[in-house]
């Protein structure tokens, strides 16, 4: 999959969510925004969504459905904000799959300067050499040991990430998110926290764990349930089937194209069912 490359969508994801959304208008979607699903009772082929839409409740029916929440929605407790009753429940190895898979814990910041100010900045004092070109910022950092430039398009803009305990521990502490960040990444450019202050624009953050509509960043398999991804991504009954980068299992799982290739199959096997009942 080309791992030992970096590379990134020109305008973001925004331009592959406009792609797709062109795509699926073509044949007839519809797509509805700002609903949140809260029930999904189904029977083999017939199910009945409870959603609400700015506080209004929606009611949907249709003989197949296909569920591509995050991980994390689907471990949610019946109740909890950003959660979905299935009514019955889920068979039991279905449930297995979702407990034995694990959602990773990241909190990101996006950091936007004044100017570039890292391009002026050599990696030693020996060096003739400057950061201009720099791509990954990589330490031990205990609360941003990740960072990223936008390299190669030549933004003011540095990501700074933090996995699992870091996201852990930003969450605990009193200190705002982005003091905590500029306090790391001066101190790894050797640039003053007053002079990153300063230069900086506009920061920007997101903490996924504490989104009640992902509950997590990405998906992992806990040790002894290998299986789960795929055991996730069979149909119920042929009417209830499952897509997302948890459901991957072409070792692309955690990633947009692992989301996406899922759905690709999950659709293919509706539009299979769908024929054949169309046929008899």
């Amino acid at each position: 999959i080309e791992g030992d490359r970096a590379f990134r969508a020109r305008g973001g994801y925004k331009s592959l969510l406009d792609m797709l959304q062109q795509q699926v208008v073509k044949v007839g979607v519809e797509i509805r925004t700002s609903t949140v699903v809260r029930r999904i009772e189904w029977k083999p082929g017939h199910v009945s969504i409870d959603a609400s839409c700015s506080k209004r409740p929606v009611s949907l029916e249709c003989s197949r459905a296909l569920v591509t929440v995050p991980l994390g929605v689907l471990q949610a407790r019946s109740g909890d904000a950003g959660g979905i009753d299935f009514s019955p429940p889920l068979p039991q190895e279905k449930s297995d799959s979702i407990a034995g898979m694990e959602m990773g814990k990241v909190l990101r910041v996006v950091l936007q300067f004044q100017e570039r100010f890292w391009e002026h900045l050599s990696p030693s004092a020996s060096s003739a050499r400057t950061l201009d070109r720099m791509s990954f910022l990589f330490s031990q950092d205990d609360f941003f040991p990740t960072w990223w430039t936008a390299i190669p398009d030549r933004f003011p803009v540095i990501t700074g990430w933090a996995p699992w305990r870091s996201a852990e521990r930003l969450a605990s502490e009193d200190v705002p998110v982005v003091t905590h960040a500029l306090r790391t990444l001066g101190g790894l450019l050797g640039v003053a926290t007053t002079e990153m202050e300063r230069l900086l624009e506009i920061a920007y953050f997101h903490d996924w764990q504490a989104d009640p509509f992902s509950q997590g960043a990405y998906s992992y398999v806990k040790a002894g349930a290998a299986s789960s991804p795929e055991i996730l991504g069979r149909p119920v009954k042929g009417t209830l089937f499952f897509a997302g980068e948890a459901a991957d299992i072409t070792g692309n799982n955690g990633t947009v194209h692992g989301a996406i290739a899922s759905a690709r199959c999950a659709v293919a096997e509706i539009t299979k069912l769908r024929r054949a009942s169309a046929a008899d």
